[in-house]
């Protein structure tokens, strides 16, 4: 139902985004789903980010995240129409 190409990426998307939860946890020393302000900096260095004369590496990190989270909610929308055209054939 996807390209060799939109699993790599997919693969990509899920290991940033999987890394960037594990790493928040431990950096809120407990479970911690909301990627508040005050992680963003630390959790961007921690990931290899650095800020540049235009924008802070918190500010790379969270592009990064949303481009992630946007792309996976992109291919699931569609892999979801696929399979329901699927099941009404």
């Amino acid at each position: 139902m996807i390209t060799a190409e939109e699993a790599r990426a997919t693969q990509r998307h899920h290991r940033l985004l999987q890394n960037l939860r594990v790493r928040l946890h431990y950096a809120a020393a407990r479970r911690e789903d909301r990627l508040l302000f005050d992680y963003q900096e630390s959790l961007a260095h921690d990931m290899g980010y650095s800020a540049t004369a235009h924008r802070r590496a918190g500010e790379q990190l969270m592009q990064a995240y949303f481009r992630a989270a946007k792309a996976v909610t992109q291919l699931n929308t569609i892999m979801l129409q696929n399979i329901g055209a699927e099941i009404f054939r």
